[in-house]
């Protein structure tokens, strides 16, 4: 019997540090825990297989065979389990990561956790993942990629909502798959072990000690009011799709350090997202923080003052105040700086 930890990543909550860390360690894993991290990898079906050191670390392979659904889906994962069943054989401590599985957790696929649970039965299966508070996990979202979309901030964080309900995904989890060990850590500073995820992941998932030097902080979001300026410009200025992160990456090498005082209107939106998803989610937080032994006795608290208004007001609060031909320069000295930028293929374009 083997031990698989697989690391499901919930967006914006430390997974591409987690991955970052991973990728950079995977053999020093190898050498000196006897840990080996396996990567899945886009095939028909798909495979897995120990990780060699090169390209991404990232399984999304395997998330996406599952989104495709169908027979392609059913082999695909079928082909998963077995390919980790009989690496394990040969590695007795295997470790995966994948963002994509987000997707098949919250949304309680029986497919994917009656096969997991079925794996379980003859290894040591943990599934970990990290639940950030709802009010900063659907702010980071929006940040990221909501403002990208067409839709108004009140409809893009209601959808979002719906995937944030930490308390009755665990709940369907283990009803599905009860063989399987959940390790549900809170990401938050003050309850992350040295306040840093990569060395709580390590040392709730691996036993292994890191300093925290070692885990810098990654894929950090643009300012709430940057991104609020540039949900304006035009589509197809900066990128493709809300997923076309090539240009957003160099705005973010150029600008996201920015420190940028609170406005008015962004604390009074922060104020009324906090109170919505106090209301909507903590009743269940406070179960998991009960069941999980969480140190503390709130996840998403209050706000400390009172609320006025509501989701529907973010609509007009993350909008941008700038008029059109100022946005227009701030476009363009935008562009040209990234451009300007060594190392940019537009540079001299």
């Amino acid at each position: 019997m083997g031990k698989i930890v697989i690391h499901a990543g919930t967006p914006k909550a430390g997974s591409s540090a987690i991955q970052h860390w991973l990728a950079g360690n995977a053999k020093r894993l190898r050498r000196e825990h006897d840990i080996t991290v396996a990567i899945a990898v886009a095939a028909d079906p798909i495979r897995v297989t120990a990780f060699n050191g090169r390209g991404s670390i990232n399984s999304h392979a395997v998330g996406l065979a599952w989104m495709k659904g169908g027979q392609t889906s059913v082999q695909s994962l079928e082909r998963f389990f077995s390919d980790l069943d009989a690496l394990s054989e040969e590695h007795p401590f295997l470790l995966l990561t994948s963002e994509t599985l987000d997707e098949a957790l919250w949304r309680s696929d029986e497919g994917f956790l009656s096969g997991l649970n079925d794996l379980a039965a003859e290894h040591s299966i943990v599934l970990s993942y990290y639940v950030r508070p709802q009010h900063t996990a659907m702010e980071a979202a929006w940040r990221q990629w909501g403002f990208r979309y067409a839709t108004p901030p009140s409809t893009y964080l209601r959808r979002r909502a719906r995937r944030l309900d930490y308390a009755t995904t665990y709940n369907q989890l283990r009803a599905l798959a009860p063989r399987v060990g959940f390790e549900i850590r809170p990401f938050r500073a003050d309850l992350l072990d040295a306040g840093n995820v990569v060395v709580d992941f390590a040392r709730h998932n691996l036993e292994v000690e890191v300093v925290p030097s070692e885990a810098p902080p990654i894929n950090r979001g643009l300012p709430l009011e940057v991104v609020n300026l540039l949900r304006s410009a035009p589509r197809g200025r900066f990128w493709s799709s809300e997923h076309d992160n090539s240009e957003l990456r160099r705005i973010k090498d150029l600008i996201g350090d920015l420190e940028i005082p609170e406005s008015a209107e962004v604390r009074r939106s922060r104020r009324i997202l906090q109170a919505f998803c106090h209301q909507t989610f903590e009743a269940g937080n406070r179960e998991l923080i009960r069941e999980l032994g969480w140190a503390t006795t709130e996840f998403v608290p209050a706000p400390d003052e009172p609320v006025e208004g509501t989701i529907e007001d973010l609509d007009e609060l993350w909008s941008a105040r700038a008029s059109a031909p100022e946005q227009e320069i701030l476009f363009h000295a935008i562009e040209q700086a990234v451009n300007a930028r060594p190392g940019n293929p537009k540079q001299g374009v």
